[in-house]
């Protein structure tokens, strides 16, 4: 068999779609959380460097279709289809103005997954703030939509209306929504505000443990200290992740050193982590440091 990067264009084009046909695993959790098995991955790849007209074409033709398979993998191969390039002011792929239309017409689709599948693809033509101005998306009855929107708005350089969305949505009946707009408002999102802080602290005892994990360390990272009887908690619990030991870190308080001492006795998920932590929490890093992607030496308890 010829490998993927020797196919004609259309030859890989189908291989890309009888990939997504042969799925085994179609419900909604499936196919948010893994969007393509490795095949079909390598396929889009490909497709994606060559950027050609033959492509958009087809992608284009099977979001005009009804088969739900494929408009999720139209979407798929659309979202990050060729190059990013400047024009004036902003980043756009080759075929970013042509495709929006058609990525759009989707998002009126009566599956939820060709839905989520659109929404994901438009993050990467610059349409986060449309989508944040959507109340069809943004209040969708399928979880699948709203994790996918909230998944979407997180960054940075987040808008007034994606923070007021993102605030919105980390009180979302479901706790997958609620982890990722945590998230986007938490570790991704630079600003500091109090309507921020309050949306965090607001999930600070979540009964779902990723969510409350990234409230955790979005307070943390916002240098809140109410965060810190919190922190302490989970760092004393008999389950204790990552984020907790990350957030120690990025608060940096004393009041933390004994409890993350007594995790050098048999936390081992990352030592390397840990001992960071321990450092800045004793005052002995440089707070001005990426701590969490520097090589430290390890502490003695």
């Amino acid at each position: 068999m010829p490998s993927i990067k020797d196919l004609p264009t259309t030859s890989l084009l189908q291989r890309a779609l009888d990939f997504s046909d042969k799925d085994p695993k179609s419900d909604e959790r499936y196919l948010h959380d893994n969007a393509t098995s490795d095949e079909r991955w390598a396929c889009v790849a490909e497709l994606h460097r060559r950027c050609e007209p033959e492509i958009f074409e087809a992608a284009k033709n099977w979001c005009a279709r009804g088969k739900v398979v494929e408009k999720i993998l139209a979407a798929f191969i659309l979202g990050e289809f060729g190059p990013l390039r400047q024009e004036g002011e902003e980043e756009l792929r080759p075929f970013t103005k042509p495709t929006i239309p058609v990525l759009e017409k989707l998002l009126d689709d009566p599956d939820a997954r060709v839905v989520a599948s659109a929404v994901d693809a438009l993050k990467h033509h610059n349409f986060r703030d449309q989508i944040a101005e959507r109340d069809s998306l943004t209040s969708h009855t399928s979880w699948l939509v709203r994790k996918t929107v909230a998944s979407v708005l997180g960054g940075h350089d987040a808008s007034p209306a994606a923070i007021r969305i993102l605030i919105k949505l980390s009180q979302d009946n479901d706790g997958d929504v609620r982890d990722w707009a945590t998230f986007g408002l938490g570790d991704l999102c630079s600003l500091n505000t109090l309507e921020i802080r309050e949306a965090l602290i607001a999930r600070v005892n979540d009964e779902h443990s990723d969510t409350r994990s990234e409230a955790l360390l979005g307070l943390a990272k916002k240098n809140d200290a109410r965060v810190i009887p919190f922190i302490k908690a989970e760092l004393e619990a008999e389950m204790v992740g990552n984020l907790e030991v990350e957030a120690a870190g990025e608060i940096a308080s004393g009041v933390l050193v004994e409890p993350l001492k007594a995790l050098l006795k048999w936390w081992d998920v990352d030592t390397e982590l840990l001992h960071a932590a321990l450092q800045r929490c004793r005052g002995e890093a440089n707070p001005d440091e990426d701590w969490r992607w520097d090589n430290h030496s390890s502490d003695e308890a």
